[in-house]
C-alpha cells in the first residue's frame, strides 16, 4: 500500500516544534516520533492527523482511527486524512474479523 504521509499540509511554524518528530518519522522510528510529537500538542487537524498516522505505524489501529476521525471533523474532505483514515479502519477491521463494519448498530 502507498506510504502514509506525516505532513498533511502542516504549516512551517508547527514543523519547527515537530522537527525531531519528523526526523524520527523519516528514519521509521515511529514510537520515538510519536513520543516527540506528543510533547508539542496542538488543537489542529494537522496534529491529530500526524498522531493518528504514527499510531497506525505502531499498529495501534483503534487509537489511530480515533485521532484521524478527530482530524477529519476539524478538516473534513481532506484527501490525506480520508486516505489514512480508510487504511486505519481497514487495519482495525482485520484485527476484529467478526465485524464487517465499524458501525456497532449493525450488529444488534
Amino acid at each position: 500500500f502507498p506510504p502514509l504521509s506525516l505532513s498533511a499540509g502542516v504549516n512551517q511554524n508547527l514543523w519547527k516544534e515537530w522537527t525531531k518528530a519528523k526526523e524520527h518519522f523519516e528514519k521509521k522510528e515511529y514510537p520515538q516520533a510519536l513520543q516527540e510529537l506528543k510533547r508539542h500538542p496542538h488543537e489542529t487537524s494537522h496534529y491529530y492527523y500526524n498522531v493518528g498516522t504514527l499510531l497506525y505505524h505502531t499498529q495501534a489501529y483503534g487509537e489511530s482511527v480515533a485521532y484521524l476521525e478527530k482530524a477529519n471533523r476539524i478538516l473534513p474532505h481532506d484527501r490525506n486524512i480520508q486516505f489514512n483514515l480508510s487504511l486505519a479502519r481497514a487495519a482495525l477491521l482485520k484485527q476484529l474479523p467478526q465485524f464487517s463494519s465499524l458501525d456497532p448498530s449493525s450488529h444488534w
